[in-house]
């Protein structure tokens, strides 16, 4: 078995319906991951990612298998932790052509730093484990 290690940090920003009586996602979220070494070597694999099992304090990590990959052993850990958007961060559109834009600036950059900061938190404790 042969191991790789891609360490990249990334932050997806999406909406979902919340159910008022749970105070969860309504709704399963899918995304499809690409993983890629790099340009020289093109897609190492796949993975289809429930974005709606976010942790709300916390992250949730999964190991998702890779598929249309060369090793049938070949995974992904992903860890997702939910934030919030703040009221200030929402923003009512002016038409509908503008949602897309807007949606995808109302992270801004404290929503990044916060994710940055809690993937470094989180590899420390698993270092702390190995």
């Amino acid at each position: 078995m042969h191991t790789a290690v891609i360490d990249e940090k990334f932050q997806i920003n999406t909406q979902m319906d919340i159910s008022p009586e749970t105070g969860k996602p309504a709704k399963p979220k899918m995304s499809h991951l690409t993983i890629a070494s790099d340009k020289s070597k093109g897609i190492v694999g796949k993975a289809e990612l429930d974005l709606s099992l976010y942790g709300d304090n916390e992250f949730n990590v999964f190991r998702l298998k890779l598929t249309e990959c060369q090793s049938e052993d070949a995974y992904i850990e992903v860890g997702l932790k939910g934030v919030p958007a703040k009221p200030k961060d929402i923003a009512m559109p002016s038409s509908p052509s503008a949602t897309s834009a807007q949606s995808q600036n109302a992270a801004g950059s404290d929503s990044l730093l916060l994710l940055i900061d809690d993937v470094e938190k989180l590899r420390k404790e698993k270092n702390k484990v190995k």
